[in-house]
């Protein structure tokens, strides 16, 4: 009795500590493979930066996971992704960069297209871009009275 109660405490942690480590990861419909978010909020940033993020791609398969192809939603937003086969258990990454140089608020997607099946892997990037502020350039001089500034 007591190496059955023992059996069940040990399968009791390995579950527990198998769900904390999927908290950390977003799964996918159908497809054996996780990502450590679908979606990156960048928040409030100033206009004309380079926006950078990583996305964590685990295989959980038992098949190698090859990334075909990552294709963009515009022109504004590049991508770099793993290009060599990620073995079970193994990560992978796919990049993202975003040029701000509108103001207003932004979505952006990127398309994962892979060996799993014909149904892509969809990421988004958003946030706010802030204006960049001009400074005034002052032309001349601006009192009416100076003689000089007619």
């Amino acid at each position: 009795m007591k190496i059955l109660l023992y059996l069940w405490l040990v399968l009791v942690s390995f579950s527990l500590s198998a769900q904390k480590n999927d908290a950390l990861w977003q799964e996918l419909d159908n497809i054996p493979v996780k990502v450590n978010e679908l979606v990156h909020d960048f928040g409030k940033v100033k206009q004309f930066s380079k926006l950078k993020v990583k996305f964590t791609v685990l295989n959980d398969s038992i098949h190698p996971f090859i990334i075909k192809d990552v294709t963009t939603s515009c022109g504004c937003t590049t991508s770099a992704f793993t290009k060599n086969p990620i073995a079970q258990g193994k990560q992978g990454a796919v990049k993202l960069e975003f040029n701000a140089s509108k103001s207003g608020v932004f979505s952006k997607s990127a398309f994962i297209y892979h060996t799993f099946g014909f149904k892509s892997i969809k990421l988004e990037i958003k946030g706010e871009v802030i204006p960049k502020i001009k400074k005034s350039v002052k032309i001349g001089n601006a009192n009416p009275n100076d003689k000089a500034a007619r």
